[in-house]
């Protein structure tokens, strides 16, 4: 290996490959190449470049589906760009008695590409990559070099690079290495996580958590791609029940933990004024205090069947403006004030009650209402936007009314949840019914007036509302459709990665 340091190494040749498999690796979600003959590992380097022909055949028999979807990387005719380099660590030899079935769903090709390689030399060479990103691509003069794809081509000159910005850690490398070797599947989604893991490093540890998990999943499990049971349910499942039961302090509880379910916070140590969903409040001290995202004080009332008192509504003022009467900084009067204000209960006030209420903008949420928002979250998690809450709970009714104006903000996020769930169907539909791998928005526009009625609807949302909920489906954190970028938004192709199972 002929390094001039330990951190550097010399490169006098290149790679080129074909579009797809170099766009795979610069986003850590292939770590292989085809190569022309045996690599040693550990004892090679080269450049990556772009081939400018592609001799195997038609792609969409080549590739995974989802991988056709892939942002190819850019290629100029005349220079020679290398957008990084990479050092071989491992290398495979396989012939057509070797099992390329498995290999192919541990990758990002079909059995087709093996074949076709196979039928034209008797060995394949899987040279897997620990690939470097450079800082800036560089540029060379190709000269009269051809550069056929998955070959090795002398460069113009000499390169010493430094062992810098590698597009996967070591441990993520290790991990995927290991994953490849043992053929573990590879299907469309965990192709997103690498790209989401790259893409956002701060995730890394919670998509290695359910990484982890998928694993677990069987075939038929991983092959439907149905979300997985929310836990949480399983006390989510229990609030209308307690609140409707004598218990005050496990309602309490359960109100808490509902609502660092929505995502509020409280990084107070206070005791009494708290969202430490293991305690409660205790004798004199709030039931329920939110810090951020905005201020939100409430108390809980776990009854079965009795009416709630003034005393209930009057108990929030007193203690709230306890414990919360304090300056808001650059907001005039007391945090108290500013607080959004909810009574929890299951029993309906007295009159004098229901007026104080009222009288201080306090909003009256039932338990079971409580329990269907809080359900919603679990199931669709995002889908509660609690700075549209906040608008909710902050506008007229108040008192009892308050719990019919936050059940039709649900049914209104109900709605919204079914009308993606519906642009998903639809596009698989139109999709099928064109014979195609993937569809532009306008011809999806076109293809509404012609299926299912029960679609016909969401040609309301004109040509820019359908792009634009499309975006949203085929972000990495949502993983339901897949975009194929074209430069201009109505050229953009777009294909279903699985429903949304309502």
């Amino acid at each position: 290996m002929s390094n001039t340091s330990p951190n550097t190494s010399v490169i006098f040749q290149a790679l080129s490959l074909p579009p797809l498999e170099m766009a795979n690796l610069l986003q850590g979600v292939s770590i292989v190449a085809i190569a022309p003959r045996f690599v040693r590992p550990k004892q090679q380097q080269f450049g990556l470049c772009v081939s400018q022909t592609f001799s195997d055949g038609p792609e969409k028999y080549l590739y995974h589906q989802d991988v056709l979807a892939t942002e190819r990387v850019d290629l100029d005719e005349k220079t020679l760009i290398i957008p990084a380099w990479a050092v071989c660590e491992d290398c495979e030899i396989l012939n057509a008695d070797s099992d390329l079935a498995a290999l192919s769903e541990s990758s990002i090709w079909t059995t087709e590409m093996f074949n076709h390689i196979l039928a034209q030399r008797p060995t394949l060479f899987l040279a897997y990559l620990r690939v470097y990103r450079l800082p800036e691509p560089l540029v060379m003069s190709q000269g009269a070099t051809p550069r056929e794809p998955r070959q090795f081509l002398g460069l113009p000159e000499t390169l010493t690079l430094r062992q810098e910005n590698p597009v996967l850690g070591d441990r993520q490398f290790e991990e995927y290495h290991q994953d490849l070797r043992k053929r573990q599947p590879l299907d469309s989604l965990q192709r997103q996580l690498r790209q989401l893991a790259i893409s956002q490093p701060s995730l890394e540890a919670a998509i290695q958590q359910f990484q982890q998990q998928w694993r677990g999943l069987d075939n038929t499990t991983k092959t439907s791609l149905l979300p997985r049971r929310d836990p949480d349910l399983d006390w989510i499942e229990r609030i209308s029940e307690v609140g409707n039961s004598s218990d005050g302090y496990e309602f309490e509880k359960l109100v808490r933990r509902a609502l660092l379910k929505l995502g509020f916070r409280n990084s107070e140590q206070n005791p009494k004024a708290s969202l430490n969903p293991d305690q409660t409040g205790g004798a004199g001290g709030l039931d329920v205090y939110c810090e951020s995202p905005y201020p939100l004080v409430g108390e809980c009332k776990a009854s079965q069947g009795d009416r709630v008192p003034d005393s209930t509504p009057a108990q929030l003022i007193k203690l709230g403006q306890k414990y919360l009467n304090v300056a808001d900084g650059e907001y005039a009067g007391s945090l108290y004030e500013r607080c959004v204000k909810v009574i929890f209960a299951a029993g309906k006030l007295t009159p004098d009650a229901d007026q104080v209420a009222r009288g201080n903008e306090m909003n009256v949420l039932r338990p079971e209402t409580l329990e269907t928002l809080i359900k919603l979250q679990a199931n669709y998690p995002g889908s509660v936007d609690l700075q549209e809450l906040k608008e909710n709970l902050n506008a007229a009714p108040f008192g009892e009314e308050a719990d019919r104006q936050l059940e039709n903000y649900i049914q209104e996020l109900q709605a919204r949840i079914k009308q993606r769930a519906d642009i998903i169907s639809a596009l698989k539909v139109a999709i099928d019914t064109a014979n195609s791998s993937s569809m532009t928005v306008g011809n999806f526009v076109f293809s509404l007036k012609f299926i299912d009625d029960d679609y016909k609807y969401l040609n309301q949302l004109g040509e820019q509302g359908i792009y634009e909920l499309l975006i949203e489906l085929s972000s990495p954190l949502t993983g339901y459709i897949r975009r194929e970028k074209k430069g201009d938004w109505r050229q953009d192709c777009f294909s279903v990665i699985r429903d949304l199972s309502l």
